[in-house]
């Protein structure tokens, strides 16, 4: 019974997070749109999220092992690519430069975006907001014990 107090949020903040995704992608076949079905979803999860639909607390254990597990999924595309030499011969200055421009824009759109938000959404200056759910238990998986 434990078990499942532990893991039915976890499974539940998860199919929340892959319905969105499912979703998504199938209003992206239906509406014949050239976004991405995981931006779609992604969308759909954010107004779900800002009408309260669906509380964050519910999908925010879950993202954060998704984001936690990220880069591990993204690594084999990255690592084919450049295993691949004939590919790198005729196309790696592009593919890296497009890389660093990518990140570089992203870097650029998400420091806009965080100010636009800070000046929409001004919070008290004096004192840190609360820790999320997240934050906290990040916090206290890395106490020394």
């Amino acid at each position: 019974m434990e078990r499942m107090r532990e893991w039915g949020p976890l499974g539940r903040g998860l199919g929340i997070l892959a319905g969105c995704w499912w979703l998504g992608d199938a209003l992206r076949g239906w509406l014949g749109l050239v976004v991405p079905g995981g931006i779609v979803g992604l969308l759909l999860l954010l107004l779900l999220l800002g009408l309260r639909v669906v509380p964050i607390a519910w999908v925010e254990r879950p993202a954060a092992l998704l984001m936690k597990w990220l880069p591990l999924i993204l690594l084999p595309s990255f690592v084919l690519a450049t295993q691949d030499r004939t590919f790198l011969r005729t196309h790696g200055l592009a593919y890296v430069g497009t890389m660093v421009v990518t990140l570089l824009l992203l870097w650029v759109c998400i420091g806009w975006l965080a100010q636009l938000l800070f000046r929409a959404f001004p919070g008290p200056t004096d004192e840190p907001g609360p820790l999320t759910d997240a934050e906290r238990a990040l916090a206290e998986s890395e106490e020394p014990r």
